[in-house]
């Protein structure tokens, strides 16, 4: 690690790399580092344990922000949209809104939405889907609160 990265790697952040080169890049900042976990029942899930935050450049070691630090403020902010019946926003730095409604009637998706709000996705111009085209879904603000179905991944265009 270079000397001047050690003021990035903050109480709230871990650095994480891998020896074979492969690292986050520019543009990936707010992206997720997943982990595979077994359920309970033994279902296989993924969980988000961190947060691009900042890379070494020269370097393949990246600061990642602990999700666990933030417990708190996702309880408090994400969860008060679940306890007032909304499913949260649909924002997204590789996927735009291209229509957004509520029972026929225009609605910002950027914002918490009610069930039966209805968004049609795309990947933005720099991302495309796992294949060289582009990616469209149409998702709807279910009675669980959650968006579904959930759109597959933009990749950034020189991935």
């Amino acid at each position: 690690m270079n000397a001047g990265f050690s003021q990035y790697v903050t109480d709230d952040k871990f650095c994480a790399g891998l020896e074979n080169g492969t690292s986050v890049e520019q543009g990936d900042s707010g992206g997720g580092l997943i982990i595979p976990k077994n359920s309970i029942n033994n279902d296989l899930r993924y969980y988000i344990v961190g947060i691009v935050s900042t890379k070494d450049l020269g370097t393949n070691i990246a600061t990642f922000t602990n999700i666990n630090k933030l417990r708190p403020w996702l309880n408090q902010t994400v969860l008060s949209f679940i306890e007032e019946g909304y499913c949260p926003p649909l924002i997204s730095n590789s996927v735009e809104l291209t229509q957004c409604n509520f029972n026929g009637t225009e609605v910002d998706c950027k914002k918490p939405t009610m069930p039966g709000t209805k968004a049609k996705l795309q990947c933005k111009n720099s991302f495309h889907g796992e294949f060289p085209y582009p990616l469209y879904t149409d998702t709807e603000c279910q009675k669980n609160l959650t968006w579904s179905p959930l759109m597959d991944s933009c990749l950034g265009k020189y991935n």
